[in-house]
């Protein structure tokens, strides 16, 4: 009988790192003689070619089809996702059986009582919440303990019972240990080496999410 597991990669509209990642989890499943579920709002294996060209990749997936995250209010973004994982969870558990989950987006996605591998690009999501997200102030502080009071309830079972973290940083490896989570060794992220070279320029591209963990202002001043 096919070993079966499930994906969960919610946004795949972006094309950029993390959605390399989470093609190359589903490779391995698939080599692994797995039959894999991608959990994702957008199927589209036509772009994952013109992006990764691994579109064949998508192609041998089922897929569960999810609604976009699209926010209520612009604040209070974090409660609301909480929201959203949590139905992406009911959804799975109706509709699959997995033996094995992966979250190759965010560690606040996960299935109920199904060992889930979470790849980590950033442990914010269940450790902290910026204060930007809510101002500063009384009401800054009622929201934090109300994002952690439901984060609590709802998820940290999960995150210390049926859960194994895979670091993509030295940095991310030590805050996990640090915080007492169960976790691999530090995964350095896939490259895939498609290009060729091309003469060359003075000149320096940096493309990034802006998270503190990136140390942005070293690299202005360097």
């Amino acid at each position: 009988e096919m070993k079966t597991a499930v994906v969960i990669h919610p946004q795949f509209t972006i094309y950029g790192g993390g959605e390399m990642v989470c093609l190359h989890v589903l490779k391995v499943l698939l080599d692994l003689n797995y039959s894999v579920t991608l959990v994702t709002d957008q199927y589209s294996p036509a772009l994952v070619d013109r992006n990764f060209r691994m579109g064949e990749v998508m192609t041998r997936c089922n897929h569960l089809a999810i609604a976009p995250f699209k926010p209520v209010l612009r604040r209070f973004l974090a409660l609301q996702r909480l929201r959203y994982a949590e139905q992406i969870a009911a959804l799975i558990s109706r509709n699959l059986e997995p033996e094995l989950a992966f979250s190759t987006q965010s560690s606040i996605y996960y299935v109920h009582n199904i060992k889930t591998f979470n790849i980590v690009y950033d442990i914010d999501d269940f450790l902290e919440v910026h204060a930007s997200q809510y101002g500063t102030g009384l009401m800054s502080s009622v929201l934090r303990v109300a994002y952690y009071r439901l984060l609590s309830r709802r998820f940290h079972s999960d995150f210390r019972r049926n859960r194994l973290f895979i670091p993509l940083s030295l940095l991310l490896e030590q805050q996990l240990e640090e915080h007492g989570y169960r976790h691999t060794p530090v995964v350095f992220p896939p490259c895939d080496m498609i290009f060729k070279p091309k003469p060359k320029r003075k000149q320096v591209v940096q493309v990034t999410r802006v998270v503190p963990a990136k140390r942005l202002e070293d690299f202005m001043q360097i």
